[in-house]
């Protein structure tokens, strides 16, 4: 049995796709990551969590946009587990 991943996981992800990464050239776009996560709904991700996470996307975006220019992804500047500057 597969165990579907709630919300946390999926804004972690979501945060991983679009934000840098030293092992990828560029981000992924919004619409990238979204199309990512949409096509693991029923088997990597809870399908009711993902509908939630879809439904405050422009939420989501607003709070991404705030914290754009820190270096830390922004799971990490969430957390506090990013470094301070």
């Amino acid at each position: 049995m597969v165990q579907l991943l709630g919300g946390r996981p999926i804004a972690d992800v979501f945060d991983a796709l679009t934000s840098n990464r030293p092992y990828r050239k560029e981000p992924f776009s919004t619409e990238q990551a979204i199309a990512m996560i949409k096509a693991g709904v029923g088997t990597h991700f809870d399908p009711a969590v993902a509908e939630a996470f879809f439904s405050i996307t422009d939420e989501v975006l607003k709070i991404r946009e705030q914290y754009k220019d820190q270096k830390d992804s922004l799971f990490l500047q969430l957390s506090g587990l990013g470094k301070t500057e």
